[in-house]
């Protein structure tokens, strides 16, 4: 078990609100969190708060035991991509 640390920040000078949102764990996972890996570490994972590119979720069959179709459709739009490298080079600050 491991106690997550957070934080929200302004990546962007020109918004007058935090854009970003970061979580730093001390422990090593991927999986988004799911699963562990063994060893001394930390993980830091950065977000976009306000993102405008959408996806979607539909149905992949009648069948209602079928897992739904879903495109989180990331950085369709151009501003998305800039922020998640924002996110990265903030979340490096912060390490450094």
């Amino acid at each position: 078990m491991v106690a997550e640390s957070g934080c929200f920040a302004s990546a962007d000078p020109a918004v007058d609100r935090p854009d970003i949102q970061v979580h730093i764990l001390p422990a090593m996972v991927v999986n988004a969190g799911r699963t562990y890996v063994p060893g001394h570490g930390l993980t830091i994972n950065t977000c976009i708060v306000r993102p405008k590119s959408r996806g979607s979720v539909t149905l992949a069959s009648a069948d209602p035991a079928k897992d739904p179709l879903i495109d989180p459709n990331f950085h369709d739009v151009e501003e998305d991509k800039k922020m998640s490298v924002a996110g990265v080079r903030l979340g490096r600050e912060i390490l450094a």
